[in-house]
């Protein structure tokens, strides 16, 4: 009888499992599935993930963050308009958004709020993309590897022998702060053939390059070079940090980044995305944002923001625009690949 009793409530406990298991499948599958959205980040991927991490928490919708450097990311949209990967691209200089744009691999977000409170310099006219922070181009340099009396002041200097093998530059086949640092010598010296005669000069200076912006400061900082050309705001979180690290502009002049985001063309989750930019866009995403990295909001109700540190730089800042820099942007980064890189001029 025991045994029986013993086999009674073990069909018992499997019936009542079973019949759990089955509500269980029921309600999940009843539940509508919970959206996904793919971010391509080309700022520094703690700052994305950091809005990321703060969308998820406002809207229960998952984020996935993927970095790659701005040249890299651009390439990638191109190659896969008929396969997208990705519903939003945040992050990166926006020169490269304006050609993004002239290709069609954008939709209009000028509707947003967030977007529509923006200065209209740091917004697409034609509701493309939108700032969402910015960066003014500047030299890193490590002092404790640097003497006070010998730290750069100038893009001429950099070429002097005590320098040699010391200065770290981004990669201008991946990183956007290199294309805003060939957009710079282009407009200083006047072209291609004497931007490209600098760069060569540099050349013999450098310890090596690396993938984007933030890795110079990251390498600078901790000792890996004498100085970095890289973003003020990536030297600055360095040192907040406690490396020793000194930010200066070059007396010739020097340019800036409007870091912009947009929504890519054939989004699996549009309207999500829409949501997503107009959060980051907006002061409290630019203040999450900002929080992690010392970027400059675009957003005049945070302060200090980008158009008034532009105004209190002590240096110039090199002539041109985001329409013409996009044109020159592709010759610039094929020219350098030829003569500076092959050694082909």
């Amino acid at each position: 009888m025991h045994s029986r009793w013993a086999r009674k409530q073990i069909r018992r406990v499997l019936t009542l499992a079973l019949t759990a298991t089955v509500a269980i499948v029921g309600l999940v599958l009843l539940q509508p599935p919970r959206a996904e959205l793919s971010v391509l980040c080309s700022n520094n991927s703690e700052s994305c993930r950091a809005v990321a991490d703060a969308f998820e928490e406002r809207t229960n919708h998952r984020v996935h963050v993927v970095r790659l450097p701005t040249s890299e990311a651009l390439a990638r949209l191109q190659l896969n308009t008929s396969h997208p990967e990705f519903d939003v691209w945040l992050g990166g200089p926006a020169e490269s958004y304006v050609g993004a744009a002239r290709a069609g691999l954008f939709e209009p977000i000028s509707d947003l709020p967030a977007v529509r409170s923006l200065p209209e310099q740091l917004r697409d006219p034609e509701g493309h993309w939108a700032g969402v922070y910015g960066g003014i181009l500047a030299l890193c340099v490590n002092t404790e590897l640097v003497a006070p009396e010998d730290i750069p002041a100038s893009w001429q200097e950099l070429l002097d022998e005590r320098y040699r093998g010391g200065v770290l530059a981004p990669n201008p086949l991946l990183s956007g702060t290199a294309a805003t640092l060939l957009w710079v010598q282009y407009s200083r010296l006047g072209g291609v053939d004497p931007a490209m005669s600098y760069m060569r000069d540099l050349e013999g200076q450098l310890q090596g390059y690396v993938d984007s912006g933030t890795d110079v400061a990251r390498n600078v900082a901790r000792g890996g070079a004498e100085v970095g050309i890289s973003f003020a705001p990536y030297c600055e979180a360095e040192q907040a940090a406690g490396y020793p690290v000194l930010v200066t502009y070059p007396q010739e002049g020097t340019g800036y980044e409007i870091g912009a985001i947009a929504l890519l063309s054939n989004s699996s989750h549009p309207a999500l995305a829409r949501e997503f930019i107009d959060f980051a866009v907006s002061p409290p995403g630019q203040r999450i944002s900002s929080g992690v990295l010392f970027q400059q909001a675009t957003s005049s109700q945070l302060h200090p923001n980008l158009l008034e540190e532009l105004d209190q730089l002590e240096v110039s800042l090199v002539p041109g625009d985001l329409a013409e820099a996009s044109l020159v942007r592709p010759e610039l980064i094929e020219a350098w690949a030829r003569q500076v890189r092959n050694g082909v001029y």
